[in-house]
């Protein structure tokens, strides 16, 4: 009875973990810096010159693999960066709280849908049995 609710949880946690970590390797890839979630900083205006005032993700699309890899992570780190990006508006006081909701539900539903593509991408390469 219980098995259906925790196949669909695990399924938003591969697909959220995995988000994660792709976001993290395309930001080491790229050579790109950990943009500050500090919102207190930005609001009292303390930002350092040239530093970016939010969160941010960097594609490039130059050559054909630069444009695959930006695909790529647009499709698999999304729940990630939208969740991310979603909560760090919501606390800089640029969104409210039903467009936080939304970009939850949004974030969580994605993961589902990425971990589902996971979990049977696994299991068709037998490494889930």
């Amino acid at each position: 009875m219980l098995f259906p609710l925790f196949a669909i949880l695990y399924a938003i946690a591969v697909g959220y973990v995995v988000a994660g970590l792709l976001a993290a390797l395309h930001r080491v890839v790229f050579s790109l810096p950990e943009a500050s979630l500090d919102v207190a900083t930005e609001i009292s205006g303390g930002m350092a010159p040239g530093r970016p005032a939010s969160p941010m993700i960097v594609l490039h699309f130059t050559t054909f693999a630069d444009k695959a890899w930006s695909l790529f992570v647009c499709t698999f780190a999304g729940p990630y960066l939208l969740i991310r990006y979603g909560t760090w508006l919501w606390r800089s006081r640029r969104i409210g709280g039903n467009a936080l909701a939304a970009c939850l539900a949004i974030g969580v539903l994605w993961s589902f849908l990425s971990g589902v593509v996971l979990v049977e991408l696994a299991a068709y390469c037998g490494l889930l049995s």
